[in-house]
C-alpha cells in the first residue's frame, strides 16, 4: 500500500473508531463503474481489494456479495461467490465479476439498474464493512455501478420448453427450445 493511502487509510479507520462505527475491513475499488448489458451479452466488473484487517474467523470464509437492482432497488440478479484467495491483511487481491443476463431467465426490460456489493462470513452472515468510493445502501452494502439494459435487438431469442425426448443414440443431441 502507498505510504499516503496507508495514512488515508488509518485516518478513517481512527475517524470511525471515534465516531463508533466499526472500521473497514477492506479497500476497495471498483471498474468500470458504467456498464451496458444486452442479451444475451456477458460484461466483466474488476475488483480491487486492499485487505486492512482481520477477518472474525467464526464468522466463516468470506464471500463476496453482488447484486443487480432494478429501479425500485429490488434485486433481480445476483453474481455471490467466495473470496477469490485466501484473506491475508495488506495483500492485494484482484477479481473479475461476470455480470450477465441468464439464458435460463427472462430478459431483464430495457432501462437503469444499480450494481451493489459487500462481503460477509458464510457461516454467520456478518457483513464487513468496507471503505468504497461509493453510497452505503445500509447494512454494508454499496452501490458501485450503474448498468443499462438496451432494448433486445433483432434475432432470435430462445427458452427452454418443459419436457423433451430421451437422448438419441450417436454423436448428435437434442437441443429442444421455444421461440420467444
Amino acid at each position: 500500500m502507498k505510504p499516503r493511502a496507508r495514512a488515508l487509510s488509518i485516518a478513517v479507520g481512527l475517524l470511525a473508531a471515534a465516531c463508533g462505527k466499526p472500521s473497514p475491513v477492506a479497500q476497495l475499488e471498483v471498474r468500470p463503474q458504467s456498464l451496458t448489458l444486452g442479451y444475451p451479452e456477458t460484461q466483466e466488473l474488476h475488483l480491487a481489494w486492499q485487505p486492512a484487517a482481520g477477518l472474525d474467523r467464526d464468522a466463516g470464509q468470506p464471500v463476496v456479495f453482488v447484486h443487480l437492482r432494478d429501479g425500485k432497488g429490488a434485486i433481480v440478479r445476483t453474481y455471490d461467490h467466495p473470496f477469490p484467495q485466501g484473506w491475508q491483511e495488506g495483500t492485494p487481491v484482484t477479481d473479475v465479476v461476470r455480470v450477465f443476463q441468464s439464458a435460463l431467465a427472462a430478459p431483464l426490460p430495457p432501462g437503469r439498474y444499480q450494481i451493489s456489493l459487500g462481503l460477509y462470513g458464510n457461516k454467520s452472515g456478518k457483513r464487513w464493512p468496507l471503505e468504497v468510493a461509493a453510497s452505503d445502501l445500509g447494512r454494508n452494502e454499496y452501490r458501485v455501478a450503474e448498468v443499462e439494459v438496451p432494448p433486445p435487438g433483432a434475432g432470435p431469442r430462445l427458452s427452454f420448453t418443459g419436457s423433451w425426448l430421451p437422448s438419441e443414440p450417436g454423436g448428435s443431441r437434442q437441443i429442444v427450445t421455444l421461440r420467444w
